[in-house]
């Protein structure tokens, strides 16, 4: 997911995200990853309030430079529950 800074917190990351939730629960997905910067604490907040949790970090993952944080959640669950 991606959405312009200029349209920031205006909840298009929150409806495009809600319609991959629902696309996923109609194929029969049990689980949705995303991949970030680590350093990126805007997103990761974001994807924490949809529900989604920390499940690991990759050194070096962005040039051998910066970290990647990896999340993960259950579709199957209304977004903000854990």
């Amino acid at each position: 997911l991606a959405v312009s800074e200029a349209r920031h917190r205006q909840g298009i990351g929150r409806c495009l995200f809600e319609w991959l939730r629902e696309s996923a629960l109609t194929a029969g997905i049990v689980e949705v990853k995303v991949e970030m910067r680590a350093r990126n604490t805007a997103a990761r907040k974001f994807y924490e309030s949809l529900g989604f949790t920390q499940t690991g970090v990759v050194p070096g993952y962005y040039c051998n430079t910066e970290d990647a944080l990896r999340m993960a959640m259950d579709p199957r669950r209304k977004c903000g529950e854990r």
